[in-house]
């Protein structure tokens, strides 16, 4: 009797937990999220060294530029530049995840705040997100 109620409580786990254990979905889902939160602290610090506008454009794919020179009304054009990669940050969200954000551009100016109060949300699998806040330019 024993073995048998092992075998059904055995049966019904596997039926519930081993397709969790090899969807790495959500695995992928939260490391972007992490990712992109990075890029978005190390935006802002770029703007603070750097002493001049970081803009960070959430449009499909996140892609984060710099102004040429300091000056809070100078324009966005050249690409900031990963430093693990050494290439142009251009975050791809993974398959089926979406980001979104209430303000886009946003840009750090050379004090590293931001030029408004940002909602960003990544949706699919399951939602995640964080702020960044306007007057400091903090991500939370």
């Amino acid at each position: 009797m024993e073995l048998v109620l092992v075998m059904v409580l055995l049966g019904i786990l596997s039926l519930a937990v081993i397709p969790k254990i090899f969807d790495t979905q959500a695995f992928s889902n939260r490391g972007f999220s992490d990712q992109l939160k990075a890029a978005v602290e190390f935006a802002r610090k770029s703007a603070v060294s750097e002493r001049r506008n970081i803009c960070v454009n959430f449009a499909g794919n996140v892609t984060i530029t710099r102004a040429v020179t300091a000056g809070a009304s100078v324009a966005c054009t050249l690409p900031l530049f990963n430093p693990s990669t050494g290439s142009a940050f251009n975050l791809a969200p993974p398959t089926g995840v979406t980001v979104t954000s209430t303000v886009s551009p946003v840009i750090f100016g050379a004090l590293g705040n931001a030029n408004a109060t940002a909602t960003v949300s990544l949706t699919g699998d399951s939602s995640q997100g964080f702020t960044i806040v306007g007057n400091t330019g903090y991500v939370q």
